[in-house]
C-alpha cells in the first residue's frame, strides 16, 4: 500500500497555521468591532456634524459663511419663545434643536477676538435691537452661548470652529464642543 498516517512533522505545520489564524483574529477582532460601538470616538463627528448643521442650515445667512443675525440671536435667547427661523424652534432643548441625542453634552457659543491678543470673547446678542457686541453685555443683551458648562477635563472635549461672520463682524467664530 501506499497510504500514509499523519506524521509529526505534518501535524506541526498544522498546528502552526491554525495558531496562526487564531491569534490574528484575536489581535484584529476588537478593531473590526469597534467602528459600531459607542466610544467617545463619535464626539468630534458630533462637533463637526452640528458645526456645520448651524453654519449651513439653521443659522446660516444670506451668503455661505454669514451667519443670520435674527435666527442666531433667537438660537442663544431662552426666554424668548416666538421665532421667525423655521429651521429650529425655540421651546427645544439645545440637543433637540442640534438633533443629537440626551446623553451627548454640548455647548454652543459665538466669540470673536475683541482685545486684539491671541484668545477670544463670548459675544452679547440683543433681540430688540437685533445687535451683536462685545462684552459686557448690559440692559436686555445675553451671552451668545448654549448648552452644559464644560468639564474640568478639557481633554475630553472635540471642538469644532467655524469662522463666520454676523451683524457685520467679519471676525466672529462659531464654537461647537461636545462631550459625553
Amino acid at each position: 500500500m501506499d497510504e500514509r498516517a499523519q506524521t509529526a512533522v505534518d501535524f506541526g505545520i498544522a498546528m502552526g497555521i491554525f495558531l496562526v489564524a487564531v491569534t490574528i483574529v484575536v489581535a484584529f477582532l476588537p478593531e473590526m468591532i469597534e467602528p459600531f460601538s459607542q466610544t467617545p470616538t463619535e464626539n468630534p463627528l458630533v462637533a463637526d456634524r452640528v458645526a456645520n448643521q448651524l453654519t449651513d442650515y439653521q443659522l446660516r445667512g444670506s451668503a455661505p459663511g454669514v451667519l443670520n443675525t435674527t435666527c442666531t440671536l433667537y438660537f442663544f435667547n431662552t426666554t424668548e419663545t416666538s421665532n421667525p427661523c423655521s429651521s429650529f424652534t425655540s421651546t427645544n432643548s439645545l440637543n433637540d434643536k442640534l438633533g443629537i441625542a440626551d446623553t451627548v453634552h454640548v455647548n454652543v457659543t459665538v466669540e470673536a477676538n475683541v482685545s486684539g491678543g491671541s484668545g477670544t470673547e463670548v459675544l452679547c446678542g440683543d433681540l430688540t435691537t437685533e445687535n451683536v457686541t462685545e462684552q459686557p453685555c448690559t440692559g436686555d443683551e445675553y451671552l451668545l452661548s448654549a448648552g452644559s458648562s464644560q468639564p474640568p477635563d478639557a481633554g475630553s472635549v472635540s471642538v469644532a470652529r467655524r469662522s463666520t461672520a454676523v451683524d457685520g463682524r467679519q471676525d466672529v467664530i462659531l464654537f461647537v464642543r461636545v462631550w459625553s
